[in-house]
């Protein structure tokens, strides 16, 4: 009777054996037997009470996870997505990751990554959270390595950890957590998905900007987590295109035009900074402060350019780019092209006298010689504290013949009055500092140029070394017209 049972009869409904649930302290043992069995009915019964406890009878189960997995296999068993989910278990709790991702991609509809915690155990929990943690590192993983293999397909990606992951940004979508989903797409090198995150955090209040603050500090800031050049500047194109399209009051002109600085793009930089001073009295002033961060960078071709596009009639000719720049410019000149023609328009419009005079007082910040260089100087002439008395008194006690200390006196009075342009130490004893010989010449002389080390002495930097700097038919010391070439070096240092 109990054959005829097994049998299956299609006119009779299967009846299962009590299930040997193990309770609290018991095994698991009846329900792994029942695995061995050849009827998948039995199979499948073992299976669902197995996934029920595995995460208290693993180790238990872990003796029979080459069966479980051999069922997961198996095309013709029904249950497969329930074999897998067991024996992924199991190897989660035996720390063979790996081996429980694969099982869990497998899992089906038993691998749910979006189920709420509520109703889970931490078990499960814990269990789900390093599996979506392992699955997010190996498909990030594998899409760097398709990015920088450079085409698309050129690496193999599991559709259905592609699955998991398009499921979890749905998940961050709803919980809102807006930074999490825009981690994983900036690792990933995922470009939609990037445009994607910006897109659907307008919902929420407030999300858009901090998320835009986010990333930009991701990609730029002190993080810096994009090692990426080329997907980076994707992105800080991205940003300088959502901050254009946001409104005025909520447009973040300062993190607009330090993306514009990134991607070395002068025109669209001036085009804000005209914007800005256009607008409102607070406009004004940001736009200044814009120009101290500018000339702050000391990117001396970046802010020449930003000068022309403010003033196309004012002279001044770009030097030529730099081969780190040249791959800059070739995503950026076209554009870069129809600014030049806009300016030369421009050039020929007269502008407004208010807004001339905005203009030229910005021009006069990002200008080497400039107000912010007059304003370094004047703080460090004022606050210098240097004694002259200590020098005059150090320089009396000195040998005549000692020339090491001689040179390290000379050297003293450089850092002291280093970037005051403060010279009268050197004009009173004039004699004393030109008993250096040899390289201790040269040491002296270039410490003029330590003393003017402020750039806004740039136009008189050949003034103030002319009496050193080589001239034709000249008759002074090699060593001298060196450190004066040293010394013209340093004031003009970026």
């Amino acid at each position: 009777e109990s054959l005829e049972l097994f049998c299956g009869r299609t006119t009779m409904t299967m009846v299962m054996p009590p299930a040997p649930v193990p309770a609290g302290g018991a095994s698991a043992a009846g329900l792994l037997a029942l695995l061995q069995e050849d009827e998948p009915m039995l199979q499948s019964h073992a299976l669902k009470q197995l996934y029920t406890c595995v995460d208290q009878f693993w180790s238990e189960v872990a003796g029979s996870v080459p069966r479980i997995e051999a069922l997961s296999e198996d095309t013709s068993f029904e249950h497969r997505e329930l074999a897998a989910a067991v024996a992924s278990r199991c190897f989660f709790h035996l720390e063979e990751y790996n081996d429980a991702l694969r099982l869990a991609l497998g899992a089906g509809q038993y691998f749910d990554v979006t189920a709420p915690s509520a109703g889970q155990t931490p078990a499960e929990v814990q269990y789900v959270e390093t599996m979506v943690a392992k699955c997010i590192d190996e498909y990030v993983r594998l899409r760097n390595e398709e990015d920088e293999a450079g085409s698309a397909g050129a690496t193999e990606i599991d559709g259905r950890m592609v699955a998991i992951v398009e499921r979890m940004f749905e998940r961050c979508y709803n919980d809102q957590a807006w930074t999490q989903a825009m981690g994983v797409a900036l690792e990933a090198r995922r470009l939609d998905k990037v445009k994607e995150v910006l897109e659907r955090s307008e919902t929420a209040a407030g999300a858009k900007a901090s998320l835009l603050a986010y990333t930009l500090d991701v990609c730029v800031g002190k993080q810096q987590l994009l090692h990426s050049r080329d997907f980076r500047l994707q992105v800080l194109g991205v940003l300088v295109e959502l901050h254009q399209a946001m409104p005025d009051g909520e447009r973040d002109y300062a993190s607009e035009v330090h993306c514009l600085q990134q991607l070395d793009n002068a025109a669209a930089a001036g085009e804000t900074l005209k914007t800005l001073l256009s607008g409102t009295e607070a406009q004004h002033l940001l736009a200044y402060q814009l120009g101290f961060d500018i000339a702050e960078s000391d990117h001396q071709a970046f802010i020449l350019a930003v000068l022309i596009q403010l003033d196309p009639s004012a002279p001044g000719p770009l030097p030529p780019p730099t081969p780190a720049q040249a791959g800059d410019a070739m995503q950026t000149g076209a554009a870069d092209g129809a600014a030049a023609e806009e300016g030369e328009a421009a050039a020929a419009t007269p502008m407004d006298p208010a807004l001339k005079e905005r203009v030229d007082r910005l021009a006069g910040v990002l200008r080497a010689s400039g107000f912010m260089v007059d304003l370094q100087l004047n703080f460090l002439h004022g606050q210098s504290k240097a004694d002259p008395l200590l020098l005059l008194s150090v320089k009396e006690a000195l040998e005549p013949r000692n020339a090491t200390l001689h040179q390290a006196t000379v050297a003293a009075h450089a850092f002291m009055y280093a970037g005051t342009a403060n010279t009268s130490f050197v004009r009173e004893h004039i004699e004393w500092f030109g008993k250096s010989s040899n390289w201790a010449k040269f040491s002296a002389t270039a410490s003029i140029g330590v003393i003017h080390r402020p750039k806004g002495l740039l136009s008189q930097s050949q003034q103030v070394l002319e009496a050193y700097l080589p001239r034709p038919g000249g008759n002074s010391s090699p060593y001298s017209e060196g450190g004066a070439l040293y010394a013209l070096g340093l004031i003009h240092a970026a």
